[in-house]
């Protein structure tokens, strides 16, 4: 087909005309051939890498790469450079040992990624060709033969390059250089063998001016440890036609229907015709045939936003843990056009509605979520980064913190600011087990300069890539600013505009892209967000309640359970105590020579609130435990895991006993922190390989659904139930006293039934007029699959008068019933046993029995427990 000479004789108008009748018969007839359908090809697998100086960049930089004198060696994609070094054989594990003071030196060096692909047939008639890094960290220079096609600094989020016209046919040469990013900022591999152990830990410039995980530039929990590589999938996508940006359905139950009702945003990737297509949503439901639900489309040119509505009959709804089960839709939304699938997005799909209630009280305010319209009491923990380097997170891994979280009955877990955006597998295990979400985007504890252009423009794409991605699931309850920036400004002076630096990001562009992407779920500011006393307020909002006890820096406040009943927080979103790991687990990540606490590995592996306070959990355990005798490691690790278990207990329980408590009610009680990147004596309550510390049974056993609670008020020991399901409980309550070596008990019983989702007081009793060192008072519960027990001591553990007695264990089933002659604390299996029961460093009572369930027993073994209350 050919321009006529003539067209030139026309005026300008009918030029133009002429023009685009001529680019739409160029159109049509590469239409006739059909339209081809989306592609997708996978990049992963095992490319090179090669490291060449720091300065070496661009082309340049490509040119000395092609003279093939540099080291080159294997690189997992996805995967991360220290992974790759150690895979090698050039560096040791930078987790273990003190592998993480000298194991920094990739920073000094451009790392140059390195593969040949194949675009598949008929790729490159695509009329949109991108290639597409799920995660590239830190700064990323891309040439695609030869060329360079573009650059990245943000290793929280996909890149996306329009590689349209620049694919050929067979093999094509892609290369992507990454540095940390340090550079920027002076700190490569800094010498800190002459500073203070823990002085060097966190880089604040790295967290502040480089978009990546904020934990990776160190935390009191974890060295500083840059990552670098192609952490994420990487994979060619080819459209034409049109293509799906967003797709965004809320649901809406109304007098017992449900619906779906939401938008479909959808790019015309002609730049200058309407496009003819289908759209089609297709809903997999848990009950019942799919729902398909289609419409015609005329797209305009530009981005289309659709209007979509999915009535589902005999709707199933989707709970919180503990309070109903979690069945789950599969949406698949697709465009057709001429015959052909030009694209698709799955997602799963929850029917429920979330709410945040701050309505006002007489003093403060609410601070409460409600699912489906009931109120949930928020029990759970901080999500922390599960590895320093994420890479190394499996779909199985994820699974196995999960469930145990499900398992505590855990109703909430806040994914902290200080991470990174976790794997869509975190989010898919939460959907399932009914754990609500409370997810920060990740800005945490620094100022983030909102006054650039380029960073705010920045902020803007990672947040919008984000919320697309895991707005769907059901388990997401709450969208959060950030992570202790807001509290940086806490006082009297309302900082000035100037002074508040990174407030325009959390006030202003994230609520902005929410209202356009996911404008029915909560927001907040950032966390801690009170009321009109302060930020970080125990009358509305959330509160970090650290430095009240467990930061005071007084030992006897941290050491002191009873002040835990000082919190008045509305909701208490962080708090903690720090306790050693399973022995197990240290002798992973360290060596037989580091195991003590002289040791430096022993020392790093520290976190740096115990570490610049040396020995207090040694302390703690000496006061509440043993005495004023040396420990070995074998009891720092028991009677310190049992201090962190008994303080963490303690405080799960001071939060549930206030839920409807007429005065101070709480409405959340969230630990920091559930899990660790690393192994190290630490705050968490799982550790970073998956082991279970004593204080994991602890708060478990404080999360029961149904719970019977004792506490200290006024001079009196108060005892209240307190139910958390939708539904009602009869119970029967037994409390009193109970002297210690068994030999006597002064108690009553009654029975209640709890109405769901309520708290009811049983019980007053002074708490004088009984040896602290010879009794006890507790309230037993029991109902229908209800077990549960509250014990109050007066005393510390090594006060109690405990003669020596023997357990007795009886194996009915696939259950054990546990008892003893006398007060026991800390009963336990061994930990080199192998077997796994459902709690662990429990307490029992004199001549009362224990159930707890066997969940794993070695081949044709007996089963014995140790006590570690009384101290043989």
């Amino acid at each position: 087909m050919q321009l006529s000479p003539s067209l030139f004789a026309l005026d300008l108008p009918q030029r133009i005309l002429v023009i685009l009748l001529f680019l739409s018969m160029c159109a049509s007839k590469a239409c006739a051939s059909g339209t081809p359908g989306m592609q997708t090809k996978s990049l992963d697998g095992t490319w090179r890498v090669s490291r060449l100086p720091l300065e070496a960049e661009r082309l340049a930089g490509l040119d000395l790469l092609n003279k093939g004198q540099a080291k080159t060696i294997e690189a997992a994609v996805p995967g991360e450079i220290h992974l790759d070094l150690m895979r090698s054989g050039e560096m040791e594990n930078p987790s273990v040992s003190s592998n993480s003071r000298k194991d920094r030196w990739p920073e000094r060096y451009s790392w140059w990624y390195r593969t040949s692909m194949r675009p598949p047939d008929g790729f490159l008639t695509q009329e949109k060709q991108e290639l597409v890094f799920d995660g590239l960290i830190y700064y990323a220079q891309v040439f695609l033969n030869g060329k360079l096609i573009g650059s990245s600094k943000n290793g929280l989020v996909p890149i996306r390059f329009d590689v349209t016209g620049m694919l050929k046919g067979g093999d094509n040469d892609l290369v992507v250089r990454l540095t940390s990013g340090y550079e920027f900022i002076n700190e490569v591999d800094p010498d800190l063998s002459k500073q203070k152990l823990y002085a060097g830990r966190e880089n604040f410039p790295a967290r502040q001016n480089l978009r990546t995980p904020p934990y990776q530039s160190g935390w009191d929990w974890n060295d500083t440890m840059p990552n670098i590589g192609i952490w994420r999938s990487v994979r060619l996508e080819g459209h034409s036609k049109a293509a799906l940006n967003h797709v965004h359905l809320d649901t809406v139950i109304y007098a017992g229907k449900a619906s779906l009702q939401g938008q479909v945003s959808i790019e015309n990737l002609n730049a200058w015709r309407r496009t003819p297509c289908e759209l089609k949503l297709e809903l997999s439901r848990p009950n019942g045939p799919p729902i398909t639900v289609t419409q015609s489309l005329f797209l305009m040119i530009g981005t289309n936003h659709v209007r979509c509505r999915i009535d589902i009959p005999d709707p199933k709804q989707w709970w919180p843990n503990g309070m109903g089960d979690q069945p789950l839709y599969k949406l698949t939304a697709s465009l057709i056009s001429d015959g052909a699938k030009t694209d698709e997005i799955r997602q799963t799909i929850g029917l429920r509605t979330i709410q945040l209630d701050e309505s006002q009280r007489s003093v403060g305010a609410n601070f409460r979520f409600l699912v489906n319209g009931k109120e949930v009491f928020c029990k759970g923990g901080n999500w922390a980064p599960a590895d320093q380097f994420p890479p190394r997170m499996t779909k199985e891994r994820y699974q196995h913190f999960v469930d145990a979280a499900k398992a505590a009955h855990f109703t909430m877990l806040r994914v902290n600011g200080v991470g990174y955006y976790e794997n869509d597998d975190f989010y898919e295990a939460c959907d399932r087990a009914g754990i609500l979400l409370w997810q920060e985007f990740a800005y945490s504890c620094a100022t983030y300069d909102d006054s650039s252009t380029e960073f705010m423009a920045g902020a803007r794409k990672e947040a919008e890539a984000f919320v697309k991605r895991i707005a769907n699931h059901p388990s997401l309850a709450l969208w959060c600013g950030c992570n202790e920036c807001l509290w940086m400004y806490a006082g009297d002076k309302n900082p000035a505009p100037t002074e508040a630096i990174g407030m325009k990001i959390y006030n202003s562009l994230l609520p902005s892209v929410l209202h356009e992407l996911d404008p029915i779920r909560p927001y907040i500011p950032g966390s801690p967000c009170g009321g009109t006393d302060e930020i970080n307020s125990q009358t509305a909002g959330d509160v970090h309640w650290w430095y009240q006890v467990f930061m005071s820096g007084d030992p006897i406040k941290k050491m002191d359970p009873t002040l835990l009943d000082t919190c008045l927080g509305r909701f208490v979103s962080e708090y903690g105590i720090i306790g050693p790991p399973p022995l197990a687990s240290m002798r992973e990540y360290l060596k037989p020579e580091e195991m003590n606490p002289e040791s430096l590995a022993w020392q790093i592996h520290t976190n740096s609130y115990e570490g610049d306070h040396r020995g207090f959990t040694e302390s703690a355990a000496r006061h509440h435990f043993l005495g004023d005798v040396p420990l070995s490691v074998e009891q720092f690790v028991l009677y310190g895991g049992l201090y962190q278990a008994m303080m963490q207990e303690q405080m799960m329980e001071a939060g549930r006993f206030r839920k409807h408590d007429p005065l101070n009610s709480c409405d959340g009680t969230l630990m920091w922190s559930y899990n660790d990147c690393w192994g190290e004596i630490g705050w968490s309550i799982i550790d970073h390989y998956g082991r279970l510390k004593p204080s994991y049974y602890a708060v478990k056993r404080a999360c029961a659904p149904v719970k019977v609670i004792v506490r200290q008020r006024n001079g009196e020991l108060v005892t209240r139930v307190v139910n958390d399901t939708l539904e009602s409980h009869s119970v029967e309550v037994t409390y009193g006293w109970y002297r210690v070596d068994g030999s006597a008990r002064e108690v009553r019983t009654l029975k209640r039934r709890i109405s769901p989702n309520s708290m009811i007081e049983i019980a007053h009793a002074a708490n004088s007029g009984h040896d602290p060192k010879t009794w006890v008072y507790a309230a037993m519960m029991k109902g229908e699959g209800i077990e549960d027990q509250s014990i109050w001591k007066l005393a510390t553990y090594r006060e109690l008068a405990i003669p020596s007695s023997h357990l007795k264990v009886e194996v009915r089933g696939d259950s054990l019933i546990v008892t003893s002659e006398t007060f026991s604390a800390g009963v336990h299996v061994p930990e080199e046993s192998g077997i796994e029961l459902s709690d662990s460093y429990f307490e029992l009572l004199p001549g009362v029995p224990h159930s707890v369930k066997i969940l794993k027993a070695t081949l044709g073994g007996s089963i014995s427990l140790e006590a570690a209350v009384p101290i043989r």
